[in-house]
């Protein structure tokens, strides 16, 4: 359970995605009203694909 998440799986998905095309997370971060930290705790989840 726990706290609901600020962002649905497409937002999530776009964050992923632009991060890979290079934005930063400042950037991402101010664009969805959340904080940087929460974007690099998702994102460290997430694999990368090389």
């Amino acid at each position: 359970m726990g706290r609901p998440s600020k962002l649905t799986q497409q937002q999530f998905e776009a964050v992923a995605e632009a991060r890979a095309k290079g934005r930063t997370l400042r950037e991402i971060a101010q664009e969805y009203n959340v904080s940087i930290s929460m974007f690099s705790r998702l994102l460290k989840k997430v694999p990368r694909k090389s």
